[in-house]
């Protein structure tokens, strides 16, 4: 019999903490974003406005993808009045992926 060492398979997502909160002024909408992983640290976030393909990065507060826990506000400047969706797509060291979307509206 062989025995080998413990391997850790991460196949779980990273997580939000709450929700996506947005705050608008005037033309500019601000997104907290708190994500956390149990595993794996995070590699990077992204956003995309109205379900657009060209997603945007996004650095954490720190300016550094670093661990498993990142903070980040994303600015969105020049939005058009009325509703818009705001995807936010947080992806960990092992790839795995979230997508959380958020309606504002812009008045």
């Amino acid at each position: 019999i062989r025995h080998s060492n413990p391997v850790v398979v991460d196949n779980t997502p990273p997580a939000l903490v709450g929700d996506l909160t947005a705050r608008i002024e005037k033309d500019q909408a601000r997104i907290n974003v708190a994500a956390r992983d149990a595993l794996s640290p995070i590699r990077a976030v992204h956003w995309s406005l109205d379900a657009a393909d060209d997603w945007q990065p996004a650095l954490p507060d720190d300016m550094i993808f670093d661990s498993t826990s990142e903070d980040l506000v994303i600015t969105i400047p020049d939005l058009e009045p009325g509703p818009h969706v705001i995807t936010v797509r947080v992806t960990d060291q092992r790839n795995n992926a979230l997508y959380k979307a958020q309606v504002i509206e812009v008045e």
